[in-house]
């Protein structure tokens, strides 16, 4: 099988055949000698620059000009001089990477010791050891036989599912729950199925005799343990270790196509296989090797490298720090945001060391990655008996995973049976799995989008994208949503709002936008949601407008302190996807009182005095508003008239005289043509007085009490009263103690005694002023002294009886 699978690639005339033959004698397998241990060996950029030729196949190339990403000096090979300088002190070269400048090595203490101190050397450091993110079982996943498939149902199955096969579980096998929570049937009905985008796996083995897997393309194959291209079990290998059981179980996730047994995600992508680890324990160092293959993935043109191998835990060498993890510091972060750099969608997973908050594991905190968690089939975080998926945050603070998928329940296929699958699978390596198959499918949806707006699209796709934690990241993504909306669909703002955040009409314009929308999912019908919670539990409007990206509502909103909307889409083949939250708006009342003023109290100088507001706009079919006005006792509460019925203008005159010094309030009925209603009512009350006739001698309040009031431009205090009857009047201020402050009537002593007609004083501005008569105050006694801040009494004596106010003078 060895020759026949190295034989073939060379046959097809592939760099990746040239690879898989010529890549063995540059990289040896460990050795055992002694004490001697892997280490890196970093080199000084300057001493590592090459001028060779890029390390890149013509995939890659190709690849980088498309994308219009460079070619970085590190893409070219580290001068072989170091190597051999490093070789020459006895220690082993196991791998050499180009990205790191950095070559990996077998060495003793004594060994070590001189590669540190090279001149052309920075640091020589433990090569760690990976672990899978597959969660420990008490007992090996029970086993199931396929169910045998007529065989001329293979050989008819179409590659591309069916509208049919998308409502037919059957056609996936067990994993169908999974496969809907990630939109995968409906990508699959649209003939998107990875096709021509390559997928790299690291992992342990793998088998392509599995019977879900014949017949899968595999671009390149190379295990990086033994040195060759043989990456299922084979000779030598431990005994009763199935070298290949996992990276199996990984890749049937992706790749298989055994319809009605195990259907992968992105079936018809073409995979390359980079063993890098040994099942189910490997005691040596491996994390040179998942460096070597990932370079290798990407010189052979990788879309997008799946690695379910991850670096937190080790048992033979000190493990890494939580502080490590800031997306800047492990070799593998740095090695996977390097991929990230180079075009290539990094998907890892996090790890099964949860729940404990930062329990996730290299790569997993890099910024560029795409990190996934585990759930359940009801979306809980998943649980592996003592362990659970890992938890973010990165020591830096930034939300992780990004996105979760199913990692429980899993069915795949197992290297122990060529036709039997493992059920009940558990761990976040499944999940990753799943996320980047469906990753491949947005990217053959949209093959001109780069590989950050494809990333991009997965995280917008996904559930809880408003709410990440660092539990569930964004939630479980939607491939088919992901491909509708690749830039997402976003609800951008409410159009008719003031900077108060208050619409300016009762049937408020609601906009949002997607950027991208795949054509042959339209047309797009778009729901506007409205409630009065976050949680949209009370939706207080709903409409539909298709194939647009703004909706006026076509029903009065209610007036509302604050309401949350978003906007839900439905495109062909049922795909649904959901904007975030749109920015929250109040809906204020829909008209504001104006005269006499709703909020304070308020005097008119006429019996049937003209009442007036100030309405929201009311656009058709919505409006425009008719109004009812009531006049109300403001003791009772109850109508002192008949209402005004459909007044069609925004003021209007009270229809029988009101009785002059009575309070009253008044409101007005707001009615759409759809229905709705608003009522606003006066909570101050307003009062009728006559300038020639008023029915009680009477002293108001003055205003503005306490004063002066610079912010409102009032630095005196005004007096208003009422005289029934012709008098004599006096009007002065006092302080506390009955002592006289200032004279206001007579405001001179020379005036002798004041008698005023009967009327209403201190409103307004007199045709003709008396000098004995002032009705403000400014705070000054008789010889024009400020007056101490304090308590003062107004008091008025006329027609036979004396009344009085207390007054705040507070100056600055």
């Amino acid at each position: 099988m060895r020759s026949a699978l190295a034989v073939g690639a060379l046959a097809a005339g592939t760099l990746a055949g040239w690879l898989l033959l010529s890549a063995g004698p540059g990289v040896i397998a460990p050795g055992a000698a002694g004490e001697r241990a892997a280490y890196w060996v970093f080199f000084h950029a300057d001493s590592a620059r090459s001028a060779g030729a890029v390390a890149l196949g013509p995939d890659a190339l190709e690849l980088r000009r498309r994308f219009d990403i460079p070619v970085f000096d590190e893409d070219r090979p580290v001068p072989p001089a170091l190597v051999a300088r490093v070789a020459a002190t006895g220690a082993e070269v196991r791998q050499v990477s180009r990205w790191l400048r950095a070559v990996s090595v077998a060495a003793d203490p004594t060994t070590r010791d001189l590669l540190a101190v090279l001149p052309f050397v920075t640091v020589v450091q433990p090569v760690a050891r990976l672990e899978r993110a597959a969660a420990p079982a008490e007992a090996p996943a029970p086993l199931r036989a396929a169910p045998r498939t007529p065989s001329s149902l293979m050989r008819s199955a179409p590659r591309a599912a069916t509208a049919r096969q998308v409502a037919d579980s059957a056609f996936y096998g067990a994993n169908w729950s999974a496969f809907r929570e990630l939109g995968v049937p409906t990508a699959h009905s649209l003939a998107l199925t990875g096709r021509g985008v390559r997928i790299a796996i690291l992992d342990t083995g793998f088998d392509p005799r599995h019977e879900s897997l014949i017949g899968q393309r595999v671009v390149a194959a190379r295990d990086f343990i033994n040195g060759d291209s043989i990456v299922y079990n084979e000779p030598g290998e431990p005994g009763g270790v199935d070298q290949a059981r996992h990276g199996t179980q990984v890749w049937s996730l992706i790749s298989a196509f055994r319809p009605r047994t195990l259907v992968g995600v992105a079936y018809d992508a073409p995979v390359i296989l980079a063993k890098v680890d040994a099942e189910p324990g490997n005691t040596q160092a491996d994390e040179d090797r998942w460096v070597a293959a990932v370079e290798w993935a990407d010189s052979l043109g990788a879309r997008v490298i799946a690695s379910s191998v991850v670096f937190r835990e080790f048992v033979d060498k000190p493990s890494i720090l939580y502080g490590a993890l800031n997306g800047d510091s492990t070799v593998t972060t740095r090695v996977a945001d390097a991929a990230a750099r180079r075009g290539i969608l990094f998907v890892t997973a996090m790890g099964n060391d949860g729940p404990a908050p930062g329990s996730l594991a290299s790569p997993a905190d890099g910024d560029s990655v795409l990190a996934v968690g585990a759930v359940d089939a009801t979306g809980t975080p998943a649980s592996f008996g003592v362990r659970a998926t890992a938890r973010g945050p990165t020591s830096d603070g930034r939300i992780k995973p990004d996105v979760a998928a199913r990692g429980t329940g899993i069915t795949a296929a197992t290297s122990v049976s060529l036709g039997g699958y493992e059920i009940s699978l558990a761990g976040t390596s499944y999940a990753a799995a799943l996320v980047a198959g469906s990753a491949a499918l947005v990217m053959q949806a949209w093959p001109e989008l780069t590989t950050p707006a494809i990333q991009r699209a997965v995280l917008l796709s996904a559930r809880q994208t408003s709410e990440p934690d660092n539990a569930r990241g964004r939630g479980v993504p939607d491939a088919a949503a992901a491909i509708l909306f690749p830039d997402g669909l976003i609800a951008t703002n409410v159009a008719t709002i003031d900077l108060e955040g208050g619409v300016t009409t009762i049937a408020p314009i609601m906009n949002w936008r997607a950027s991208l929308v795949k054509t042959e999912l339209r047309p797009v019908s778009y729901r506007v949601e409205i409630a009065a919670d976050s949680l949209f539990n009370t939706i207080v409007y709903t409409d539909t407008v298709s194939e647009s990206f703004s909706l006026t509502t076509r029903r009065a909103l209610r007036p509302a302190a604050r309401l949350h909307w978003r906007v839900r889409a439905t495109a062909q083949l049922g795909t649904v996807t959901m904007s975030g939250r749109g920015p929250p708006f109040s809906v204020p009342a829909w008209v504001r009182l104006l005269s006499p003023a709703g909020s304070q109290v308020s005097f008119v100088n006429t019996p049937r005095p003209d009442l007036s507001w100030s309405p929201l706009t009311a656009p058709p079919p919505v409006g425009p508003l008719t109004y009812d006005v009531e006049v109300l006792s403001n003791e009772t509460g109850l109508p002192v008239q008949p209402a005004l019925r459909n007044i069609t203008a925004a003021t209007v005159r009270v229809a029988q005289p009101l009785v002059p010094n009575t309070a009253y309030r008044w409101r007005v009925i707001a009615r759409a043509q759809t229905g709705q209603v608003d009522t606003v009512e006066s909570v101050a009350p307003f009062v009728v007085t006559s300038e020639t006739q008023p029915p009680a001698t009477l002293l108001y309040q003055n205003f503005p009490n306490p004063f002066p009031r610079p912010d409102l431009g009032e630095t005196v205090t005004r007096v208003w009263f009422d005289l029934a009857t012709a008098s004599p009047v006096e009007l002065t201020v006092l302080d506390l103690r009955g002592r006289l402050v200032r004279r206001l009537i007579p405001a001179d002593p020379s005036c002798g005694i004041v008698r005023l007609e009967p009327g209403i004083y201190g409103r307004g501005v007199p045709a003709a002023p008396d000098p004995c008569v002032s009705t403000f105050w400014d705070g000054r006694d008789e010889q024009g002294r400020e007056v101490p801040r304090g308590v003062y009494i107004l008091r008025l004596r006329a027609a036979g009886k004396a009344d009085s106010r207390r007054m705040l003078f507070l100056p600055g």
